[in-house]
């Protein structure tokens, strides 16, 4: 079987990438700009295919050409840019989408997976950590959020209409190894204490994010693409709710040196942000699926930090 995964040469795309390959599986990565830093020790085992997933043409063309039996969309403008660069947002975020949507449908391919966000919930409006579902009301965040829920409407339509199994996966915010676009901060504050280098966060330690590790993310969108059988629309990948805080105490137990410190704003923010309990139940009975432990993925996080970077690991991590 062959997967073309748009957007693939990404943070997600390549762990993705590596688990299908890992399974015996065929890898066609599309970018607009093709960077394999993130496929650095496995560019080898994928094809490599330049388009920009806003060009319709473009994503019929690897599709067809690559015999792609399986379609996963990872092409996104991410939130922050996705307010400064309205029209942009809307070319790869709502077309883009549309295109590997229509693409896939006149291709005969019946299985898509893309990334949705748990941004589709909005903002928790509440101090208390609020455990909500995939079921749960859509409150979109932002432009972003916004874009979103459109993505998931149309993918409704898609499955509805043409009976194209078309599937979200809602990850809160994706820490990792070697992240360099999107929400950063969290993960920026586990990267640069591995480098041996101090970090300060524009945020007050008291803030509370959901967290998850990229090959979490990765592991649900490969046990989606490869399932015979999905049931749903929308899967949660759950996460780890902590106070940015509670992080770096936990990167501290693991890099006693490390310098973290915290800039709070003047005033406190409006919301407090994706701060909800994300239930991965869904996905955990359907498939087996749950995160690894947060203190595990950090560690995890600073060792392969090091060794991308070219940085042995003389100052040692300690346990987790």
């Amino acid at each position: 079987m062959t997967t073309l995964i748009i957007g693939g040469t990404g943070f997600i795309g390549a762990s993705l990438a590596r688990k299908l390959i890992a399974a015996g599986e065929a890898v066609v990565c599309m970018d607009a700009t093709l960077d394999p830093w993130h496929l650095r020790d496995t560019a080898a085992k994928v094809a490599l295919v330049q388009g920009d997933v806003a060009q319709f043409d473009d994503v019929a063309r690897a599709i067809a050409e690559r015999q792609a039996d399986r379609v996963v969309n990872l092409a996104y403008i991410l939130s922050a840019e996705s307010e400064n660069a309205l029209h942009r947002a809307v070319r790869v975020n709502l077309l883009g989408m549309d295109n590997v949507f229509e693409a896939a449908r006149l291709a005969g391919i019946k299985r898509v997976v893309y990334a949705s966000s748990v941004a589709f919930h909005g903002a928790n409006p509440s101090p208390q950590p609020t455990r909500i579902d995939e079921d749960s009301p859509a409150q979109p965040l932002g432009v972003y959020g916004r874009h979103k829920q459109m993505n998931e409407a149309m993918a409704e339509r898609y499955a509805a209409r043409y009976g194209v199994d078309v599937v979200a996966v809602r990850p809160p915010v994706v820490f990792g190894p070697g992240r360099r676009l999107g929400q950063i901060a969290h993960a920026e504050m586990i990267n640069q204490p591995a480098l041996g280098h101090p970090y300060r966060m524009a945020a007050s330690a008291e803030a509370r994010v959901a967290l998850i590790h990229v090959d979490d993310v990765a592991e649900l969108f490969f046990r989606l693409v490869t399932a015979g059988r999905v049931r749903h629309a929308a899967y949660h990948t759950g996460g780890h709710l902590v106070s940015n805080g509670e992080l770096a105490e936990i990167v501290r137990r693991l890099i006693p040196e490390a310098a973290i410190a915290f800039d709070p704003p003047a005033a406190p923010p409006a919301h407090f942000g994706l701060s909800f309990v994300y239930d991965h139940a869904r996905a955990q009975a359907e498939f087996g699926y749950a995160p690894a432990p947060l203190a595990l993925r950090v560690h995890e996080t600073i060792a392969a930090t090091r060794a991308a970077f070219g940085r042995s690991n003389e100052a040692g991590v300690r346990g987790s």
